[in-house]
């Protein structure tokens, strides 16, 4: 696509449409909005008159959609002339190399997830895990060569919570943050911990594991996106930071991700 274009980018999720429009081709001036992804099919226009506003005003728009077929056919009638490309994961861009067993099968979220961590200029150099945490939480390895290497899925912290009061007969849903101390003595506080040490292992599993390929001193720099993610900042720093860890707070590392690999390649890519 052209650097001229006004270009905007749509990370469609289960539980929210997160957008963003340049209106150069430095990325200086962008604005960001988001709705809930139900909205697409509210019979309200006020719910989604921002992001009808921002489609507009595009001179392309590319989306990356995890939420299905119903989701994309809204986003392409709201688009209606305007240029619409839905991205997937491939091979390679970006300087990002996607060893995935079927390169295609990699969740685009992830994708450009990756792209947009691997671009951050001051993480340039580094090993990283880049760490979406939405409905679910992803946990990817990248080398600072751009190599992925494969991750895991697990559920985000809600979906822990909901099927632990679905699947039970008598715990309740709860949306407690953990208290400080060492163990829970409550039964909300003790989800609220579960959930959090849970999602806390598993990333410090991973940084273990991609740690092994580094100098000794070497530390794994972490990358977090989505909804979730301060919440499982907050669970990896307590009760002290960790010393193998470095965490970057990236909110919209999809979107830049998409603007990269909407640069990078003409449309028919």
């Amino acid at each position: 696509m052209s650097n001229h274009d006004r270009l905007l980018a749509l990370d469609a999720g289960n539980t929210r449409v997160k957008w963003a429009l340049w209106n150069s081709p430095t990325g200086a001036e962008v604005q960001y909005g988001a709705i809930a992804t139900g909205a697409l099919s509210d019979a309200a226009p006020a719910s989604v008159a921002e992001l009808s506003a921002a489609v507009a005003s595009a001179d392309q728009i590319v989306v990356a959609n995890v939420a299905g077929a119903k989701v994309e056919a809204a986003l392409r009638d709201m688009a209606g002339a305007v240029a619409l490309r839905t991205i997937h994961a491939r091979p390679s861009c970006c300087g990002v190399t996607n060893q995935y067993d079927d390169a295609a099968q990699l969740g685009v979220d992830r994708f450009a997830a990756l792209i947009g961590a691997h671009a951050i200029a001051e993480l340039a150099g580094f090993a990283k895990l880049v760490v979406g945490a939405g409905t679910a939480v992803t946990i990817d390895a990248l080398t600072a060569e751009g190599n992925f290497l494969g991750g895991s899925i697990l559920p985000g912290p809600t979906m822990m919570r909901r099927a632990l009061h679905r699947d039970t007969a008598t715990l309740p849903f709860s949306d407690a943050r953990a208290s400080a101390a060492d163990f829970a003595r409550n039964t909300g506080d003790a989800i609220a911990a579960g959930t959090r040490d849970a999602i806390a292992g598993a990333i410090t599993i991973a940084a273990q594991r991609l740690a092994r390929g580094l100098p000794p001193a070497a530390k794994v720099h972490l990358v977090l996106c989505g909804g979730a993610a301060a919440e499982i900042a907050a669970g990896l720093t307590w009760p002290s930071p960790s010393a193998a860890l470095a965490i970057t707070m990236r909110e919209h590392l999809v979107l830049d991700g998409l603007r990269l690999i909407a640069f990078s390649s003409p449309p028919n890519k």
